[in-house]
């Protein structure tokens, strides 16, 4: 315990020497490889690889480009991995939530437990583990009342400025740089466990099982055989009304796309699309509504399966459908993060369907499909920061796009762009990056090193 002790305080100390006083950098990148040298220490298990990944990752987009999504998910990976640490979750969007609850009260209970074991008098006021969360609560409503009181008496204010801080100059981005680093490696070293999320995590199953009941066995088989009838018509339905849609939408699209009076080409995909993904999910919880329990296990399901994998693989032709209409948009006039973003949902939204078949075949619950579905989410987002978009997207619009939107053009970051300008034989725009260079190794940033050596 003492050398686990005296371990954290080592990578508190390292990480305040890699975050205090610099700006964003190749830091990002060398923190995950921090954070695996502690996992290693304590024993790296296989359910840590999902949040590794998604740290490597971002670390490695914010360390190349000037991009503040990256750096967005990346602090939203280490609370996913302090969530992953506590050894009990296993749902990526409960991680979050244990997550963003072990980092403050792994540190308070840390402290507290020190107390508590120590010959003084903290140990006779017998805190522990159990109270750490009401002190945590006392401690930031006090605060928010003496905030109050300060705000309301300017005098008040002054009495505590001079009871505290008067005689020191207190480098307050020091204290906040360690006591981020404290709190962020106790997650990591002495995970904090909230018994009510653990609790929401055994009740969700992946496997559906049959739910037994007290209703008479025929009555209970009659309302299966509804049910069931029900589900039949349903998607009997549904298939054939999208089967026409579908018909026409691949008409529509060889002979060419007649626009109604007064739409613009920009309404019709933009409208189609979002309209039509929002459709596809609407489908997968038609799905997802009549395999929820015991018609799982009916025998007499076979043709409500066909009919379901039969609807599923239609809304498939209908996002491969949307995705051709966004990609004649795109030649037409030219690359978006917007429109990738219409390729970004297109691709979840059928891994989603890949999902939903599964739950079909193997008996998988909802639960399920949130636990494996928020993965590929997280992943997707994760990997698609790796890439330079702003260069790709400046790149085809120079070279393909048939319409050249200028402003939109000028407006990428000039950071993860300059030298696309370059290759095209281009002038940059004429603009200014705000962005400040720091000479510490620890705030180097390739991309911005690049640009002010191009």
């Amino acid at each position: 315990m003492k050398n686990r002790s005296l371990i954290y305080f080592g990578f508190v100390a390292t990480f305040t020497y890699l975050f205090y006083g610099q700006s964003i950098g190749i830091n990002f990148l060398i923190f995950p490889i921090l954070v695996l040298l502690a996992m290693i220490y304590l024993g790296f298990k296989k359910e840590y690889i999902v949040p590794f990944i998604g740290l490597i990752c971002t670390g490695f987009g914010v360390f190349m480009y000037d991009d503040t999504p990256a750096i967005a998910i990346h602090f939203l990976s280490v609370i996913i991995l302090f969530g992953f640490l506590t050894d009990r979750i296993k749902s990526l969007y409960l991680a979050p939530i244990m997550g963003g609850i072990s980092g403050f009260l792994s540190l308070i209970t840390k402290t507290v437990d020190v107390f508590s074991n120590s010959n003084t008098l903290f140990s006779q006021l017998r805190f522990n583990r159990s109270n750490a969360f009401s002190i945590t609560i006392a401690l930031l409503v006090t605060l928010i009342f003496g905030s109050i009181y300060a705000s309301a008496n300017p005098l008040f204010s002054d009495l505590l400025t001079f009871m505290t801080f008067k005689n020191y100059q207190i480098n307050w981005e020091l204290i906040m740089v360690i006591f981020g680093g404290s709190i962020m490696m106790a997650a990591v070293f002495y995970p904090f466990r909230v018994e009510f999320i653990e609790t929401i995590e055994e009740k969700m199953p992946s496997v559906l099982s049959a739910i037994q009941t007290e209703i008479e066995d025929s009555e209970f088989l009659n309302a299966l055989k509804t049910e069931n009838k029900s589900g039949i018509i349903m998607l009997s339905m549904l298939n054939v009304l999208i089967l026409f849609f579908n018909l026409f939408d691949v008409i529509n699209l060889t002979k060419g796309i007649v626009l109604p009076n007064g739409m613009t080409y920009s309404q019709y995909v933009h409208e189609g699309v979002n309209l039509l993904i929002i459709s596809v999910i609407l489908a997968i919880g038609v799905i997802l509504f009549f395999f929820r329990g015991n018609l799982n296990f009916y025998s007499g399901n076979q043709l409500l399966k066909k009919l379901a994998f039969a609807w599923l693989i239609q809304n498939t032709l209908l996002l491969l459908l949307v995705a051709q209409k966004n990609t004649s948009y795109i030649g037409a006039y030219g690359l978006t993060y917007k429109r990738i973003g219409v390729y970004v949902f297109l691709l979840l939204t059928m891994a989603g369907i890949a999902l939903t078949f599964i739950k079909i075949i193997r008996q998988k619950t909802i639960w399920y499909l949130l636990r494996t579905g928020s993965i590929t989410v997280y992943l997707t987002l994760c990997v698609f920061l790796v890439f330079n978009w702003d260069a790709i997207i400046l790149r085809y619009n120079l070279n393909y796009a048939h319409v050249q939107d200028k402003k939109y053009n000028e407006s990428l970051n000039l950071v993860n762009t300059w030298h696309v300008w370059k290759e095209n034989n281009l002038p940059e725009p004429d603009r200014q990056v705000y962005r400040i260079s720091q000479s510490d190794w620890q705030s180097f940033h390739l991309g911005l090193y690049r640009y002010e050596h191009r």
